[in-house]
């Protein structure tokens, strides 16, 4: 609405300015309303943009059998709502809507609240600390953090100390055969679907002339390599490899690195 008002001004007075035969100067009623609505604009924008409204909730979408719901957290940030599921299913007259917490009627109450509580700090932390850095976060970037919070292991972090300890063995071939396969992956999950294929493959043989450059120079250390590239690459968790995901990476592989379909993985 706040723009739309601005627009407005912004239209009117230009229709002013058009009408004016002597030099131009900005009426001071007209400084005063811009100021005014720009701050306007400038303060709500950053309220809609920092506050974020976290709540477990009854997912009544979806039933089980035996008559139990699912808990969820859900997370609100600039009108758009994200729903992180705690594995935890009751039924809905053990559930308090208005105060957001498992009735005593339940066996277990104690423990899922404290289980519920946890969850909830734990992405209630992460929007404040946004907030309190003055970071732009979305909702579905509270619900990735939030979902990866607790890990100590991403998969390239796994696959890095795996191919570290095939070199240190004495497998070379096999290392760097899973090293590439690394590399693949994270192609992957850089790959810009709006961008022209042509391009996708020449940046992608340029990047690997670049890492073959670099292992012909003086002083190169394969393992410190290794290290550099994904020792703390934390964009990928083995939970996020589903079916789909699978599915995905090998028509990438075919169509962009030339794969054909048993080859996949290297």
């Amino acid at each position: 609405m706040v723009s739309y008002v601005l627009i407005y001004l912004i239209i009117k007075y230009l229709r002013f300015r058009s009408k004016q035969q002597t030099p131009y100067k900005t009426p001071k009623c007209f400084r005063y309303v811009l100021g005014r609505m720009w701050s306007l604009v400038y303060l709500r924008g950053n309220i809609l943009l920092k506050m974020a409204s976290i709540k477990i909730v009854l997912w009544k979408h979806d039933k089980k059998k035996d008559g139990t719901f699912p808990l969820a957290v859900r997370i609100t940030q600039n009108r758009k709502t994200r729903y992180i599921f705690t594995g935890q299913y009751i039924l809905e007259k053990d559930w308090d809507k208005d105060l957001g917490k498992v009735k005593k009627s339940h066996s277990n109450s104690a423990r899922l609240n404290n289980y519920l509580l946890k969850k909830l700090t734990e992405v209630d932390s992460i929007a404040l600390e946004a907030e309190g850095s003055k970071e732009f976060i979305s909702s579905k970037q509270i619900k990735s953090k939030a979902k990866h919070k607790g890990r100590t292991v991403s998969f390239f972090q796994f696959g890095a100390q795996r191919v570290i300890n095939k070199f240190q063995s004495g497998a070379f071939s096999t290392c760097k055969g899973e090293l590439s396969m690394l590399f693949n992956i994270r192609e992957f999950l850089k790959w810009n679907r709006f961008e022209e294929r042509e391009q996708v493959i020449n940046g992608i043989k340029e990047r690997r002339r670049n890492r073959v450059g670099q292992s012909r120079k003086f002083g190169y250390n394969f393992l410190e390599h290794v290290k550099g590239e994904f020792g703390k690459e934390n964009s990928l968790y083995f939970e996020d490899i589903t079916e789909s995901f699978l599915s995905n990476f090998k028509v990438f592989c075919i169509s962009y690195l030339d794969h054909k379909t048993r080859g996949c993985w290297q």
